[in-house]
C-alpha cells in the first residue's frame, strides 16, 4: 500500500465565489457591457491583482479577483472589475495575435542563426538575441495598447452603469501607482506588458475630458488633476 503524502492546507489554492456586493457590481457592469453572463472567482493567490481568464472548457467569460481587493476601497474594486470586463468586451482575453507575433520572431531568429552559424557562431548568437529582443518588445507594446484600451473602455462601462467612471479608474490607478517601482516608472515600462500608472491615467483623462494636445497630456502633474480647477 502506498503511503499517503502529508496534507498541507496552506499549499491549497483557495478559489471561491464572490460575495453579494461583488456579484451585484459585476452584474451591473456586465449589463452595461452587453455581456449575458460573467463568472467571477475570488483567488487568494492573486492578492490585490485581477485577471480576465481565458478557458476552452466553456464560453462564459471569467474574471478572477484577488481576495485583498475585497478589503480595499469600493471605487478601487469597481475600477478593477470594470477594467477586466473591458478586456473581455474588447476581445483581449481570446486574442492570440501577440503570441503568434512572438513565435514568428522567435522562429525567424532560429532560422537566421542557422544561416549565419556557418560563417560565425558568435554573430549568429548576436542576431538571434537581437530578434528575440525585438519579438519581446513587439509583444509587450501590443499588450500595453490593450491595457490603455481597457482603461478607456472601463470609464465608459462605469458611466453606463450609473457610476463615476473617472473617479473609480483614478482611484484604481492611484492605488497601482503607490506600489509602482521607480525602475518601471523611469523606463522599465518599455519592456513590460503594462504602461506606467500615470500613462494609464492620461488615457482615462482623454475619455473623461476629450482628447487633448500631446503637450498638455505630457504635463499632467498629479492624480485627480482636473483642467480649470
Amino acid at each position: 500500500m502506498r503511503a499517503l503524502l502529508p496534507f498541507d492546507p496552506a499549499a491549497v489554492r483557495t478559489v471561491y465565489i464572490p460575495p453579494g456586493h461583488v456579484a451585484r457590481l459585476t452584474q451591473a457592469l456586465s449589463h452595461a457591457a452587453d455581456l449575458p453572463a460573467v463568472a467571477v472567482l475570488i483567488d487568494q493567490d492573486l492578492e490585490d491583482n485581477a485577471i480576465a481568464v481565458r478557458t476552452d472548457c466553456h464560453r462564459t467569460p471569467q474574471i478572477a479577483l484577488g481576495a485583498d481587493l475585497l478589503d480595499g476601497p469600493d471605487d478601487v474594486l469597481a475600477g478593477t472589475v470594470a477594467h477586466e470586463l473591458a478586456h473581455i468586451t474588447l476581445g483581449h482575453h481570446t486574442e492570440r495575435r501577440t503570441v503568434w507575433a512572438e513565435r514568428v520572431c522567435g522562429l525567424s531568429a532560429l532560422g537566421l542563426a542557422a544561416v549565419i552559424a556557418a560563417d560565425g557562431p558568435l554573430l549568429a548568437g548576436y542576431a538571434a538575441a537581437a530578434l528575440s529582443a525585438i519579438a519581446h518588445l513587439v509583444g509587450t507594446r501590443w499588450q500595453r495598447h490593450k491595457e490603455l484600451a481597457a482603461d478607456r473602455h472601463a470609464v465608459t462601462l462605469l458611466n453606463q452603469a450609473g457610476m463615476d467612471g473617472y473617479a473609480a479608474m483614478s482611484a484604481m490607478l492611484r492605488d497601482l501607482g503607490a506600489d509602482e517601482s521607480t525602475w518601471h516608472r523611469r523606463g522599465g515600462w518599455i519592456g513590460s506588458s503594462h504602461p506606467t500608472a500615470i500613462q494609464r491615467f492620461r488615457a482615462v483623462l482623454d475619455v473623461h475630458y476629450g482628447p487633448r494636445p500631446r503637450r498638455w497630456r505630457h504635463w499632467v502633474p498629479a492624480w485627480g488633476y482636473r483642467p480649470g480647477k
